[in-house]
């Protein structure tokens, strides 16, 4: 299980508190938690779908690996940040 240090990547420290989510996000948050090495992936969107593409994990985590991207960067840059329903 991955647990939140000062030396994590931000992205990883947004995804752990993601957890509670039945979406998407909430799926790759979990997957996370459960990757060893997922609080060593940098910063960066392309760094996190390569790794994705390495540990084999489903085509829908990599799309969800998009999604919640898009809405942390919104969330770093204090826009707000639509939800999608249904």
């Amino acid at each position: 299980m991955a647990l939140s240090t000062s030396r994590e990547p931000l992205f990883i420290r947004w995804l752990n508190k993601q957890t509670g989510r039945t979406d998407v996000v909430g799926d790759l948050a979990a997957f996370a938690r459960e990757d060893e090495w997922a609080s060593q992936i940098d910063d960066s969107l392309q760094h996190w779908i390569c790794h994705l593409q390495l540990c084999r994990a489903p085509q829908r985590l990599q799309e969800a690996a998009r999604l919640a991207w898009s809405e942390y960067s919104r969330r770093a840059a204090g826009q707000p940040v639509a939800l999608r329903v249904g």
